[in-house]
């Protein structure tokens, strides 16, 4: 039970601390782009990234 219990409390951590870009619509990126973190790109939707 502890080991659950403190699986839990580090991955409630991470998810506070992680930075999350979630994309509901259609997006274009251009130019220079830097990821910090995770980038999630919900079902249906397009990302173009243009050179």
């Amino acid at each position: 039970m502890k080991k659950i219990l403190l699986f839990c409390i580090l991955f409630a951590s991470t998810l506070a601390f992680s930075q999350v870009t979630m994309l509901t619509t259609n997006t274009t990126w251009s130019g220079d782009v830097t990821l910090d973190g995770k980038v999630v790109v919900n079902a249906g939707v397009t990302l173009t990234i243009q050179q």
